[in-house]
């Protein structure tokens, strides 16, 4: 994980320290100090991916972002998803099912060095907490369980980076796209500018 957050700064600091050269005038009402953000984002990948699970909820979350200055911003989410994972447990190759409930909120705070044309790139961090409500769905939590490390409820303070862009399309609405490690690793959405 360490290695990932370096590698995404690094990337940041190069396109920050490349991205103005050549830059062509950016809408300012989109970019000035106390401008703010609301928007929508769904997850393309489940939050439990590597379980192969059956999505109920989609990775949905719910961002406000706030300008305090004309490249820094500071903000919050809030995300859900719901999903279903199966695993293969003693020698009749039964399976046990499990819902997975995922809670995500974090306080983000992030800089927007890339404004070109309608296009604004940014990076951050985020600090956390999430939520893991699990069910089992045939059975009752056992020693199985115990020795996989799977729990009922399990909650944590998790540190972040992030890093997307916003389009500008038209008037106040605001197309996004961004990878992280939230809800959902690539998650895509539309917002509007309040």
């Amino acid at each position: 994980m360490r290695k990932y957050t370096q590698n995404l700064f690094l990337c940041l600091f190069l396109i920050c320290s490349t991205g103005h050269a050549d830059a062509q005038p950016f809408p300012a009402h989109f970019s000035e100090k106390g401008t703010q953000f609301l928007s929508l984002g769904v997850g393309l990948f489940p939050t439990f991916f590597k379980d192969d699970g059956h999505v109920l909820v989609p990775p949905s979350s719910i961002a406000y972002e706030k300008r305090l200055t004309k490249i820094l911003g500071l903000g919050a989410s809030l995300g859900y998803s719901n999903t279903i994972s199966k695993i293969e447990f003693g020698s009749n190759a039964e399976f046990k099912a499990y819902q997975n409930h995922f809670f995500y909120f974090n306080v983000r705070t992030g800089a927007h060095c890339l404004l070109y044309k309608k296009w604004d790139v940014y990076g951050g961090v985020s600090m956390g907490f999430y939520h893991i409500k699990v069910k089992a769905q045939n059975g009752s939590f056992g020693d199985f369980e115990y020795h996989r490390g799977i729990k009922e409820k399990s909650s944590a303070l998790v540190w972040n980076a992030f890093v997307g862009f916003r389009y500008h399309c038209c008037g106040r609405l605001v197309f996004h796209c961004e990878l992280s490690y939230g809800v959902s690793i690539l998650n895509l959405g539309v917002g509007v500018k309040l």
